[in-house]
């Protein structure tokens, strides 16, 4: 019964649409909204099964629930926002505290990186969907961070939906190495979605004896991701854009550096540099007096 069940958990998760339906029953499925699932059913990293599976046990090498808050995030639909990774378009988008930016097409956001640690691809054919809103010509990089063995093999790609609905893959990250990363430039604006799957989403059978000869890959991974990764300090001994003498010492010399989009205080007086301090430049310079009222090119409407 259980390799039946396994077998299936594959081709439900990659033909489901997100919503339980009784009828499948006994065969596991996805789980529905906050994880409910009928009755018999559990939800073990969302999809709906009726038995506990190994991966979660007492006494395995990783606890498989461990993720449980997130879950179900199996599908594009179901796919958990990353923190300052949402819409400006999104009520809960706050672009002055992750990092200030203004909401325009074209427009490279600051540096920001962060990470998720202790979560889990369980039960074999779990499918974590993570999601990241992003600029056209913004910098996106990400990895899963985690140690490769037999059974424990794990792969990531990033992809967008077309005007279509279609998913369109980016790149595809799946050596059977530790840790997986990719690194993508945006060619237009809008939702970009991370997956983190398993290299094999149900065990490898022998034909004759029926016995397993690979199992399904179950692992715990950390996620990391970096916007725009080359607006920080690069210690490349130039002083690039957005950085500062303040933010990168090793790069900009002096009080100030003209040319770098920041209007710094040795440049406000008048014509010291207008082609940091004016508005149009793409950064909100408040300190100079610039406000969404004032100059919304550079300014988000929360920004002030």
């Amino acid at each position: 019964m259980k390799k039946t069940l396994t077998i299936l958990i594959g081709f439900l998760i990659s033909g489901f649409s997100g919503c339980y339906n009784p009828e499948l029953a006994p065969a596991p499925f996805l789980c529905g909204e906050g994880g409910s699932c009928p009755e018999g059913y559990t939800c073990y990293g969302g999809i709906c099964m009726d038995y506990k599976p190994e991966c979660m046990m007492d006494g395995y090498i990783f606890e498989g629930d461990q993720d449980a808050d997130l879950e179900p995030n199996n599908t594009f639909d179901l796919a958990v926002p990353l923190f300052c990774g949402r819409s400006p378009d999104d009520p809960g988008y706050s672009p002055c505290q992750c990092p200030p930016v203004p909401t325009i097409e074209g427009f490279r956001r600051n540096n920001f990186e962060n990470g998720m640690p202790a979560l889990a691809i369980c039960p074999p054919g779990d499918l974590d969907y993570y999601q990241f809103y992003l600029l056209s010509g913004e910098t996106l990089r990400v990895k899963i961070i985690y140690k490769y063995n037999l059974g424990r093999d794990l792969n990531l790609e990033i992809g967008y939906k077309n005007s279509a609905g279609e998913y369109v893959r980016i790149q595809e990250a799946k050596t059977t190495n530790d840790n997986e990363e990719i690194t993508i430039d945006a060619t237009q604006r809008g939702w970009h979605y991370i997956l983190a799957k398993p290299a094999r989403d149900r065990p490898e059978y022998d034909p004759g004896t029926g016995d397993i000869v690979r199992p399904a890959d179950v692992n715990e991974y950390t996620l990391q991701y970096e916007l725009n990764p080359d607006t920080k300090c690069n210690n490349n001994g130039v002083c690039d854009q957005y950085e500062t003498p303040q933010s990168c010492p090793s790069d900009c010399q002096g009080d100030s550096f003209c040319g770098n989009k920041i209007c710094e205080p040795a440049e406000m007086n008048e014509n010291a540099c207008p082609e940091d301090c004016v508005c149009g430049n793409g950064t909100c310079d408040v300190h100079v007096g610039e406000s969404p009222m004032d100059c919304p090119q550079d300014c988000p409407p929360d920004c002030s």
